[in-house]
């Protein structure tokens, strides 16, 4: 009788295991697909990744090409429409703002964005002072958007992190490498 009693609750226990397992993966997928689907936050730094990614050199006589990129005091700080309406004749602005972020975001965002072949002629970095002596990333969005695998492994040597940010991060990588295979087939078969 004891014996059944415990192979009983050792089954219901292995069930309930298995049941948090699933529900666990299933709340990372949906996440991922939230986040991009329903973020007014991811899709604004999308759309601004993405042409920031375009940026070539200007052509003679063509106003030269900035990509300025920071956090929230830009963000907030710089009335971007004004700014460009009065400089239009003199540069081209492409902004990137992402709110909470710093000079390590910035440092490896800024080389997966020239790796994937932007060019800007000017680069400005607006981040607060604190943000210079905080040593780590972002963990939302900036994994998501600006750094590959190779540089979190890169990344990982360099600054402080737990082991539960790096496989987040890792994580996010990978989400993204997927959302880029899908949007870009290899046509090559």
């Amino acid at each position: 009788m004891q014996g059944t009693s415990k192979s009983i609750a050792l089954a219901y226990s292995n069930s309930l295991i298995g049941i948090c397992v699933l529900l666990v993966i299933a709340l990372e997928l949906s996440s991922g697909y939230l986040l991009k689907h329903h973020s007014v936050t991811y899709a604004r730094i999308s759309r601004q990744y993405e042409e920031a990614v375009k940026i070539r050199p200007a052509g003679a006589g063509d106003p030269p090409r900035v990509l300025m990129v920071g956090n929230s005091l830009l963000l907030h700080g710089v009335e971007l429409d004004r700014l460009q309406t009065l400089t239009s004749t003199r540069m081209r602005i492409y902004p990137i703002f992402l709110e909470a972020t710093g000079y390590y975001d910035w440092l490896y965002g800024l080389r997966q964005l020239f790796r994937q072949g932007a060019r800007p002629q000017v680069v400005v970095v607006g981040v607060g002072v604190n943000y210079f002596l905080t040593n780590g990333v972002r963990q939302d969005y900036a994994p998501m958007l600006f750094f590959d695998t190779p540089e979190h492994c890169r990344r990982g040597f360099r600054l402080t992190f737990g082991s539960h940010c790096n496989k987040q991060s890792l994580a996010c990588s990978f989400e993204r490498f997927l959302g880029y295979a899908q949007r870009h087939p290899n046509t090559d078969s």
